[in-house]
């Protein structure tokens, strides 16, 4: 692999994104598996609600931005495209499901 171009980019994760041109999000998933198991029983967060505590702690409000960046595709004026791997979350898939009938969102997910 050759780098042709390269970009230093100051991450300050505990700042609020609100005013923020990009945002980045960092959830916790396989990384904090053992705080997780510690933390929550052990508990499987599979069918957790998204506003479970549980999911809360997991998502790093990763959640509510997808989900407030998939709103934005109102009307036909939008075209919203995404590709996922090992994709099993139903509350981001129907997001894009109530969304694909006024505008152009669509998500393909591969396993």
């Amino acid at each position: 692999m050759e780098v042709a171009t390269e970009i230093e980019f100051l991450l300050k994760p505990d700042a609020p994104n609100d005013a923020a041109r990009h945002d980045v999000y960092f959830n916790r998933g396989v990384i904090g598996s053992q705080a997780f198991a510690r933390r929550f029983k052990n508990a499987n967060p599979k069918d957790a609600s998204p506003k479970s505590e549980e999911m809360v702690w997991l998502s790093r409000g990763l959640y509510e931005a997808l989900q407030a960046f998939i709103g934005l595709a109102e009307d036909e004026r939008f075209a919203l495209r995404a590709a996922l791997y090992e994709f099993h979350y139903q509350p981001v898939a129907n997001a894009f499901a109530a969304r694909g009938p006024r505008s152009q969102a669509r998500a393909v997910a591969a396993r």
